[in-house]
Order: structure tokens, then sequence, then C-alpha cells
């Protein structure tokens, strides 16, 4: 079992203790510079991985495994610019120039299996009856030893193709939302997450030229649809303006077998002076 941790996630911070500076590797030929990771996305990491509560004694194999992961890759990363092809068209300077704050989170305390919040910040619901094989809630409450197999096969090439935001989420997720339908059930009513953004920061600062103020939330669900299957999800993101300045990077990841259909609907609607990002990766 894993170590006892003081801090939630110490991989980061020793990880990256030795490799914050540049290297310079100089031969009679050349000299070549190598930059391991950039300043401001590891400040900003250890910002995220100090607000996440601590694990427990025995924490799910799979959240840690994603930690780490997340961790390593952070490492190598730089915050996106216009120059990066993916973004040439997203103008990243309003976070690059912020003060970017974790949002207060607290452990994961579902009162039913339909209806529970992950931390202060986000609210799950879903608006449909289940049959009992389907698991939906939290990672942290899975029992089933082969459902957690199952959980942690699936982020085997997650970083493979991981960007910044991705392994920020993946840092800062207190908990990971777990969907499971086992072979041949059809849910027949969608599955409706309302995941509502309540706390921000400010626009500006007391003074002229001072950085807004933004708080981050890393929600993240992992959707297993096995053979023939069928589910509907709709995520829905909610916000108002009196909540301040918020960023909502989020991730949803699906992994569906042969013959299983998943519908997916994706709602965005919050505030004109909020920031939102978004990774949906299937695996089919």
């Amino acid at each position: 079992s894993p170590p006892r941790l003081r801090r939630p996630y110490p991989f980061l911070s020793s990880l990256s203790s030795s490799r914050r500076r540049s290297r310079t590797f100089r031969s009679s030929r050349t000299a070549a510079i190598v930059c391991f990771s950039d300043p401001f996305v590891l400040e900003l990491a250890e910002k995220i991985e100090d607000s996440v509560p601590p694990l427990p004694s025995s924490p799910p194999l799979p959240l840690l495994r994603l930690r780490e992961s997340a961790s390593r890759s952070l490492l190598s990363q730089r915050w996106h610019t216009q120059k990066d092809e993916a973004f040439r068209f997203t103008d990243t300077r309003f976070l690059r120039h912020s003060l970017i704050n974790p949002v207060q989170t607290s452990s994961v305390h579902p009162s039913t299996a339909l209806d529970y919040s992950d931390n202060d910040h986000q609210h799950h619901r879903i608006s449909s009856d289940l049959p009992e094989s389907v698991f939906v809630g939290p990672l942290s409450a899975i029992q089933d030893e082969a459902l957690l197999n199952q959980v942690l096969s699936s982020f085997s090439s997650d970083f493979q193709e991981a960007d910044l935001f991705w392994s920020l989420n993946g840092v800062g997720v207190p908990d990971i939302v777990v969907i499971f339908i086992p072979t041949g059930c059809i849910v027949e009513k969608p599955l409706h997450f309302v995941l509502y953004s309540n706390q921000g920061g400010g626009i500006g600062g007391k003074n002229e030229g001072d950085p807004s103020s933004v708080a981050i939330s890393n929600p993240r669900m992992l959707v297993l649809v096995e053979a023939g299957s069928q589910v509907g999800i709709v995520e829905e993101f909610v916000g108002s303006g009196e909540s301040g300045a918020y960023w909502t990077n989020s991730v949803i990841a699906m992994v569906i077998e042969e013959g299983g259909k998943v519908s997916h609907t994706y709602i965005q609607r919050q505030a004109d002076n909020s920031t939102h990002t978004k990774w949906t990766r299937v695996h089919q």
C-alpha cells in the first residue's frame, strides 16, 4: 500500500525542486540549453496541489496514479500561447497575468447516489433512476476491486496526449466522478450533471495595474461503457456574475467498448467574467 504522506501529494514539489532552473550542457563542438519547466506553471501547480484535501492512508490507486502522472507531465509543460497551433485563436494572456487561486475544497461526501457535492464550488445532480448494476459516484466510494482495476487501466494512455490544462486538472481534482454502465445495460433517461460555480475572485486589484484574482476548479469525470450498453450524459456548467472571476478547468474521459453508445450533451451557461477550458477524450 502507498506510504502515508504528510502533504496531499508531494511528488510535484520533490520532483521540481531539483529541476527548476534550466541546465546548460556543453561539449567541445556544441552548446545546448534544455529548459525543464515553466516557473509560472510550477508555482500554479504547487498551489493547486496544496489546496487538495489530504489523501487517506490507503488512497484509491487510480487517483494516486493520476496525480503522479499529472505532476510528472507538468515538469515539461509551459503556458500555452497563440504561437501554439491548438491555441492560435485562443488568447490565454488574461489567465497568465491573473492571480490564480484554487477554490476551497473539501472531501467528497455523497448524500445519495443521485445527488452529491464534491466541494463548495461544484455540485452534481443526476436526474435519473438507475439500474442496480450501474455505478455513478465518486471514485473514493468504489468498493468493487474489478471496477477499480477498470478505472486504473483507463488511465494507461491518458498522458500521451496530455496538455497543460489536462495535467493541472489531474493534480487538482479532489476526486473523480465515475459512471460505469455494465455489458448490455441500456439507461433510458440521460444522466444530467449540473456543476455550479459559486466562488470567484475580483476583476482587477485594489490599485490600478493590480492583477485580477481568479478562482480555479478542476472537475473530472470518467465514463466506462461496456459492450452493447447505452447511456446519455448531460454536462451543464452554471455560474453567475455575482460569483466573481472564476476558471473551470474540466475534463471528461470516456472508454466505450464494442457496440456501446454514448450521447454526450455539453451546456456552458457561465458568466462573461468566467473562463472555461474543457477536455473531452474518447477511447472507442
